[in-house]
């Protein structure tokens, strides 16, 4: 209980302080202030996502932050403060607050930049349902959780053309409770290193070597991974880039102790396979696109690791100044390393449409409709999810839009090649 407190008192600080410097006279020179806000009318009419008895909510969910940025010439800083409050209709005990807080800052020298990410978050596993948490199983209550993630880095300029990129990153999560025994709380640690060299003014050539430690302590699973990998990056056209990569990575794992059958306790297995990472994106005066695919070992929320597959393609589109539209799917298969008998392999699956009228430079209206599956191969269940939302938001744009937004007329944006 003293941690919950701990964690929610050091939230309400940093949103106190956040709101104080409003008006303080150290953002006066140098720092910009962009604040956030959205609220959210959704329909669900599966609000666990579950197999058996699907259940359906009305939903509010109101949103407020925002980003406090500091750029100079040799450092770039950004503070972002942020709060969600989600409730159901028809359950109030799912009905829950966020709490979140993302820091990063980087220093560019002549031959060296170090940087540094920090991430805080007090959520529930029912807050969200994005293509992490699609890993969960069964999500059946709503189980709030501490999630802290940290990563220094630190890049070197060995010559004109040469670069050295170190970097750890440290992920961790914690629940208040576990009720629901597909949770777990872990600790999951990275650390890559990386050469990187310049082909020419549009392509970089780089070789990776990194080492991953994920350790899971309600049931005891361990699971160290070692990979290589070696990509390319290049400048197709001044709006459309891409990176590819292609590796070999080995999972040495064990499970805990806690299975329902004991001849598993203590299983070890070692899994090895290649990897990928593709990346293409492209933006244009109208038009923002994104293609990801990605194969490769993830942490899990359940206290196992799983060899995942994943393609995600965000597309957005702006018909004149007012309104626009998009579409993000994403597709992902996720195969459970040194499985117990409890564990799954999971298919997930979503689709979402949106439409988007900005009725003035800072507000805009966005509906969405996503439909989502999810596919377990080994007792061949599914179940589907379909979610409706009208929002309202606030962001402000940078001032050239807000300028643009007030001069132009409504018209057609032309294609830039």
């Amino acid at each position: 209980m003293n941690r919950i407190w701990d964690f929610k008192v050091a939230y309400a600080y940093a949103l106190v302080f956040a709101v104080a410097c409003l008006n303080s006279s150290v953002f006066a020179a140098g720092w910009q202030i962009d604040p956030y806000l959205k609220a959210t009318a959704r329909f669900d009419d599966n609000i666990r996502f579950s197999v058996d008895s699907p259940k359906e909510s009305s939903v509010g969910i109101f949103e407020l932050g925002a980003d406090f940025k500091n750029e100079s010439e040799v450092v770039k800083t950004q503070v972002s403060p942020r709060v969600r409050y989600s409730g159901y209709a028809s359950d109030d005990d799912l009905s829950n607050d966020a709490q979140f807080l993302d820091f990063s800052t980087r220093s560019n020298g002549e031959r060296s930049t170090p940087s540094l990410e920090i991430k805080l978050s007090r959520d529930s596993a029912l807050g969200e349902l994005d293509a992490e948490d699609a890993s969960l199983s069964r999500v059946l209550v709503n189980e709030q959780r501490n999630r802290w993630n940290v990563k220094p880095a630190w890049s070197y300029k060995l010559t004109e053309r040469d670069a050295l990129d170190v970097s750890l990153a440290v992920d961790s999560v914690s629940y208040d409770e576990i009720k629901d025994q597909n949770l777990s709380d872990y600790v999951n640690q990275v650390a890559d290193i990386a050469y990187v060299r310049s082909l020419d003014e549009i392509k970089d050539f780089t070789a990776r070597l990194s080492q991953t430690q994920y350790e899971a302590d309600q049931r005891g699973t361990k699971a160290d991974t070692t990979g290589v990998e070696l990509g390319l990056s290049n400048e197709f056209t001044e709006r459309t880039r891409g990176s590819f990569f292609v590796g070999f990575q080995n999972t040495d794992s064990e499970l805990g102790f806690e299975n329902e059958n004991p001849d598993l306790n203590g299983k070890k297995e070692s899994n090895s396979g290649y990897t990928v990472k593709a990346i293409v994106d492209h933006e244009s005066e109208a038009t923002k696109a994104s293609v990801n695919l990605s194969r490769g070992v993830v942490p899990s929320l359940e206290g196992n690791v799983r060899n995942q597959t994943s393609l995600r393609v965000d597309f957005d589109r702006e018909v004149n100044l007012k309104l626009g539209w998009g579409i993000d799917l994403l597709l992902q298969k996720n195969e459970v390393v040194n499985s117990s008998e409890t564990d799954e392999d999971l298919n997930y699956y979503y689709f979402e449409p949106s439409l988007k009228w900005s009725l003035t430079h800072a507000w805009k209206l966005v509906g969405t409709y996503r439909v989502s599956l999810r596919e377990f191969d080994q007792s061949r269940e599914e179940a589907d999810r379909n979610e409706l939302g009208l929002s309202i938001e606030y962001r402000r744009p940078p001032r050239e839009q807000i300028e643009q937004f007030e001069q132009e007329q409504i018209e057609p944006l032309p294609e830039q090649p």
